[in-house]
């Protein structure tokens, strides 16, 4: 599968895995070749700031779209404006929309329903897609939404086909049967999770996965395994496992005593093997959950762990080579 072609990415994640990281790193390889990139984040409150700014070290975005990048555009999608933007595709007229929603307690009783908020933003994002220029080329060729973390994301998918079986017809349905129809074209949209190879962030990647397709048959596209931890002894002739060749290790005393000689400091010695041990146990670690997540018959793109006092966008952009030949390689 070639991301590139898609219209839109969604990309979910447990907090913390990098799913921001993956999303400026897609957003880069895209840019890269020539496509105008919208990467676009749900605004959690009011005055919650856009994370992508601080990958690419820019002012904040809102609700409009603005370039942060070369190629790159961000937006920040609050649900009132979102509210405001799709009542106004309908009504037309500003001041009729201020005379209704002037008043707290009609925005209140949208609110109160559940999913209002989470279909509007995926209603905005649908609307985004659809864009187009005078010249009637469109205005994203790629739309990344760096959506919320697993526990939420299922119901920003859910939603739509929600309001299409409650409210059967009239405008909010039709623009929720659209919204559908936008999610599950395999041709356009394709659904994504980041996760480290660890135990929680892998249950809770394979446990979304299984409860996405079984609710909605959205089209999948990979897996990105962020931030694998290097085998220190994987490779070396005769040893079997990452706890193999740590005992091996520790059990050569010619060898380290030659290293202390070397360094001049027996003590750095002690300290190289206790670095040694943790590397090996994440590894391990990493590779028991690899294993776990390979038994799911969706694409696998490895990213390593990258070893920088400088999280940049040469980082980035590394990230982002890394995603291009892992997909030239399928």
């Amino acid at each position: 599968m070639n991301l590139l072609d898609k219209r839109i990415l969604i990309i979910s994640g447990k907090g913390g895995v990098g799913k921001s990281t993956i999303c400026a790193a897609l957003a880069r390889m895209s840019a890269r070749a020539g496509k105008r990139v919208l990467i676009v984040e749900a605004a959690t409150r009011s005055d919650s700031k856009a994370r992508i700014t601080e990958i690419f070290n820019t002012p904040d975005v809102g609700f409009e779209p603005r370039e942060v990048f070369p190629n790159i555009h961000a937006a920040n999608l609050d649900a009132d404006s979102c509210m405001k933007d799709c009542v106004l595709q309908k009504v037309r007229l500003e001041m009729i929309y201020n005379a209704a929603f002037r008043f707290p307690f009609v925005r209140n009783t949208l609110h109160f329903f559940p999913g209002v908020k989470e279909f509007m933003i995926m209603y905005r994002i649908m609307c985004l897609e659809q864009a187009r220029s005078s010249s009637g080329r469109p205005r994203y060729d790629q739309i990344i939404f760096d959506g919320p973390t697993t526990g939420h994301s299922l119901f920003y998918l859910e939603i739509s086909q929600l309001f299409v079986d409650i409210l059967k017809a009239g405008f909010f349905a039709r623009d929720a049967k659209k919204v559908i129809d936008s999610i599950i074209d395999p041709d356009k949209t394709c659904f994504n999770v980041v996760t480290l190879a660890e135990e929680m962030p892998v249950n809770e990647t394979l446990d979304l996965l299984r409860n996405a397709k079984a609710a909605l048959d959205i089209p999948l596209g990979y897996i990105f395994i962020n931030a694998i931890q290097p085998s220190l002894f994987g490779e070396i002739e005769g040893v079997e496992s990452e706890r193999e060749g740590l005992e091996k290790l520790k059990a050569d005393e010619a060898g380290s005593e030659k290293l202390a000689a070397a360094l001049g400091d027996a003590g750095a010695v002690e300290s190289l093997l206790e670095t040694a041990a943790f590397q090996s146990e994440r590894s391990d670690i990493n590779r028991r959950q690899i294993a776990r997540l390979l038994e799911h018959p969706m694409r696998f793109m490895r990213i390593p762990f990258i070893y920088s006092k400088n999280f940049d966008l040469n980082t980035i952009d590394g990230i982002a080579d890394t995603i291009t030949k892992g997909m030239a390689q399928e």
